[in-house]
């Protein structure tokens, strides 16, 4: 999410418009009643988390608080825990999200290494839910670039071997 220079500075927070409308929608899913396994978890949320932990040994820990976990309850805890509802249209919230360097980050900038470093924006922020429901609350509003998993899109749009399709597909 771009650049900062100041690594002991926070942006000024950024008002994301969420669509309350589809969120409750897809609430009356039955795929928002399934559970998630670990294959979900793994596939929709590890280019997210990846950037986001400074200690290798989270990664596992972040991604597996999903597993188990159906998308209802984290999208109604999202929701409930950040979402400001516009007065003017119940179909529409908005969250504010400060976006901050990593702790890497941040030491890098401040050892002089970098002079600015990717930003985070941490749990207000709806692109570190799983992609699908980052996908239902932001895509009326937003067009997502997802580049944790832009390789694979690549590689899949580049291939015409159905064994290297399918593995592509599954990543």
């Amino acid at each position: 999410m771009g650049n900062q220079q100041n690594s002991n500075s926070k942006s000024d927070p950024i008002r994301i418009k969420i669509d309350l409308e589809a969120a409750f929608m897809y609430l009356r899913t039955d795929e928002a009643h399934q559970v998630f396994t670990k294959k979900d978890v793994v596939r929709d949320a590890v280019g997210d988390a990846a950037g986001q932990v400074s200690d290798p040994t989270q990664l596992a820990t972040k991604k597996e608080w999903y597993i188990g976990k159906k998308p209802c309850e984290i999208l109604r805890d999202y929701i409930l825990r950040y979402v400001i509802p516009d007065p003017t249209d119940e179909t529409v919230g908005y969250v504010d999200v400060t976006y901050q360097p990593s702790e890497v980050g941040a030491a890098l900038i401040d050892a002089g290494f970098i002079k600015g470093a990717r930003v985070y924006g941490g749990a207000s922020d709806p692109f570190s839910l799983p992609g699908r429901l980052n996908e239902i609350l932001t895509s009326r509003f937003y067009h997502n670039a997802d580049m944790s998993k832009c390789y694979q899109r690549i590689m899949l749009s580049r291939t015409k071997d159905p064994e290297a399709i399918a593995v592509l597909e599954e990543l």
